[in-house]
């Protein structure tokens, strides 16, 4: 290209990889990730405060060594998000958290979290539910959960998670 004489040499990378979509030779992968043989129910959102996803990020720190938890809450159909600055990852304090989310954002009819014990209760006692599962429970919000290491299952929050801490949390 530079011996006929082109202003613009594109990416090597980025020309190898339109040649090869062009010609169908890259081969997709319909499903992106494989569900592990877990049986999980599909929620399907066709309204507001139908289903929001949560997630809580950290701990991350300032520079003067403070910690600090972030929570993320999404309704999936509008992509309206609620985030919460924690000082620790204590079920109560989730639970007060998601109270404020809910406020601005509604309280939804199904709530999809991942296994971390501040959403699912003890580990020393197991078969006892958590704070924010009582607090779904009494509100008539199903909690549903994701199964274990599959986060894409909460793919919409996570989505969220990643651009913001790429974007505004950057080390």
């Amino acid at each position: 290209m530079e011996d006929l004489n082109y202003e613009y040499i594109p990416s090597i990378i980025s020309t190898i990889n339109a040649i090869l979509k062009r010609n169908n030779l890259i081969e997709h992968n319909e499903k992106r990730f494989n569900p592990k043989g877990k049986i999980y129910p599909s929620i399907k959102c066709e309204r507001a405060n139908e289903l929001h996803e949560v997630d809580l990020l950290g701990p991350r720190y300032l520079k003067s060594s403070i910690r600090f938890y972030l929570l993320n809450v999404m309704d999936v159909f509008s992509h309206r998000v609620g985030i919460e600055i924690l000082q620790s990852k204590y079920d109560e304090i989730i639970a007060e958290a998601l109270i404020r989310i809910w406020k601005r954002l509604g309280l939804p009819q199904y709530l999809q979290l991942d296994n971390q014990s501040p959403f699912r209760g003890s580990n020393r006692h197991p078969r006892s539910f958590g704070i924010v599962i009582k607090l779904c429970l009494s509100l008539n919000i199903q909690p549903v959960f994701i199964p274990l290491n599959e986060p894409w299952r909460n793919g919409c929050i996570e989505k969220f998670g990643d651009t913001y801490q790429s974007r505004k949390l950057r080390d």
